[in-house]
């Protein structure tokens, strides 16, 4: 080890040793174990302006208030297990790390392969911030750190730009959240801040603990290949609060873990354009107001919640599974705002209590534009598709989707969750019938002959759009005219004018109720 600590110029790299070190004499400062930030103060003054680097030995260091660091350092350990940085748990000792002026800013500060443990065992919500904390910084990283205990987060980062948070292990934050992004103040200045491969896990008792939370203004922030586990709220969590400003561009990709929700308490915020693609969830809910939603290319969801999203929801090519939610595999609500382009697309869904899918639009709300196409359903209990109002569903379409092995397509005609569809499309869909052909005869002495089409009902409905034909077949005898005098939801009824004689008369019907303008009960 010795080797490690052979120059002892004051050039770029300030060594400070722990109070526990083994060759202590190769540092440039040697901690005591009481009020080891004056060390490292004294090293960060060291390091010239122009940059370097403040390196801590093996052991424990124990400082008594925050420790901060200026521009353009990077302070590191010796590994995660070898280096531990330890907080008191005590009095206003809330952030262990911090950079130096969260007034004016800092950049281009790196924290590494060291551990933080802010001492804390029980703490609370508020401005107390992270362990390790990062306001006003930019183009600046936090590298393969373990941070727990935090009181409040164990990391946080807030009013930034172009930060690397990565290969964190992040547990037991006591007040709040493992990681957060926040600005909160009713700004929004966050932006380009990646969460990569990072460990959540372990938090505190309060159902609103997260393991990985944006809020409050960030935009552009990216959560990729992360995992939460044993967390009391969720792994994954967006949140607008009241008076703050929105997220925006918010992308949780190939993360695992329990759940994740993004949901607004803003009354005039909304936020905007969130991705969910390549993570393996239980619960996957995304509750606006907000829009540009897409849950996409997803292995393995629970189920999926979408509420109040007002433009362009995309949930395609997942794999949906033995979803807990009341809604089903896929759940499109819309309760407080129009909702305008929904695509659902390519879901394969194995339910065990719901439907696959489940589209509901509340009294005087409309859904417009839902398209619903190519997904594979077998629920047990349920429909493949269920919809229901009492609001209005208008411009759609229902094609391609597998429904064998379920209830099939369900629209619910129970007051008071009567749903009025306009300008529909239903067809193509294996396992749901909407067209059906087939031959009948008019015998010699009978005016009318009654058939049962085959077509599958959906639910009791006065379908507008409904369409049949009779084509006679040899010698029409006495008959003269012909028509459909009846097409309900099991028969239609050719009529003749005279009954025609001989043999009777023969018909090729054709019965098509895949399209409609107006469906109402």
């Amino acid at each position: 080890m010795a080797e490690q600590w052979e120059d002892m110029t004051r050039g770029s790299t300030i060594t400070v040793a722990s109070s526990s070190a083994l060759h202590p004499q190769q540092a440039h400062y040697r901690c005591d174990g009481l009020a080891d930030e004056q060390e490292i103060h004294q090293a960060d003054n060291d390091v010239p302006t122009t940059g370097g680097k403040i390196r801590l030995t093996e052991g424990r260091f124990y400082p008594s208030t925050t420790i901060n660091i200026s521009s353009n350092v990077v302070l590191c350990g010796m590994g995660e297990d070898i280096t531990t940085i330890v907080g008191t748990g005590i009095g206003s000792h809330y952030n262990i790390i911090a950079n130096s002026d969260p007034s004016g800013g800092n950049t281009n500060i790196h924290i590494r392969d060291l551990t933080v443990d802010a001492g804390w065992t029980s703490g609370g919500t508020g401005v107390y911030g992270g362990a390790i904390n990062f306001v006003k910084c930019t183009d600046s990283t936090i590298t393969d750190v373990n941070v727990h205990n935090g009181y409040q987060h164990d990391v946080m980062v807030s009013r930034s730009q172009r930060i690397h948070l990565t290969r964190l292990d992040c547990y037991a934050a006591q007040g709040d959240d493992c990681i957060t992004v926040s600005d909160g103040s009713g700004v929004s200045e966050s932006e380009y801040i990646w969460i990569v491969e990072c460990y959540v896990h372990d938090s505190g008792t309060a159902a609103y603990q997260s393991g990985i939370e944006v809020d409050d203004g960030p935009q552009y922030v990216y959560i990729i290949g992360c995992v939460g586990e044993n967390i009391s709220g969720r792994d994954f969590n967006g949140h607008i609060h009241a008076g703050e400003k929105a997220i925006k561009h918010i992308y949780f990709r190939n993360c695992t873990g329990t759940g994740l929700i993004v949901y607004n308490s803003s009354a005039t915020e909304v936020y905007d354009d969130i991705e969910v693609s390549g993570c393996t969830l239980n619960e996957c809910s995304l509750v606006g107001p907000g829009k540009h939603v897409h849950v996409t290319d997803n292995p393995s969801l629970g189920w999926v919640y979408i509420s109040d999203i007002s433009e362009d929801i995309r949930v395609c090519d997942n794999t949906i599974s033995n979803p807990g939610d009341e809604y089903g595999g896929i759940g499109i609500h819309c309760v407080n705002v129009d909702i305008n382009g929904v695509l659902l697309q390519g879901n394969t869904i194995s339910t065990t209590a719901q439907a696959g899918i489940f589209i509901e639009a509340r009294a005087g709300r409309t859904i417009t534009y839902l398209n619903i196409l190519d997904n594979v359903g077998y629920p047990v209990n349920w429909q493949t598709i269920a919809m229901q109002g009492p609001g209005t569903v208008d411009q759609v379409r229902i094609s391609g989707n597998d429904c064998f092995g379920s209830g099939g397509i369900y629209v619910n005609p129970n007051v008071p969750y009567q749903l009025t569809m306009t300008n529909w499309i239903i067809e193509d869909n294996p396992g749901v019938c909407r067209k059906a052909s087939g031959s009948a005869t008019v015998l010699a002495a009978n005016t009318s002959v009654t058939v049962v089409h085959g077509i599958d009902r959906l639910g009791s409905a006065n379908e507008n759009g409904k369409f049949a034909q009779a084509t006679p077949r040899g010698d029409w005898g006495n008959t003269v005219n012909w028509w459909i005098s009846a097409f309900n939801s099991v028969n239609l009824i050719i009529t003749v004018d005279v009954a025609p004689g001989g043999a009777g008369l023969g018909f090729y019907w054709e019965a098509d109720a895949t399209r409609g303008t107006v469906w109402a009960h």
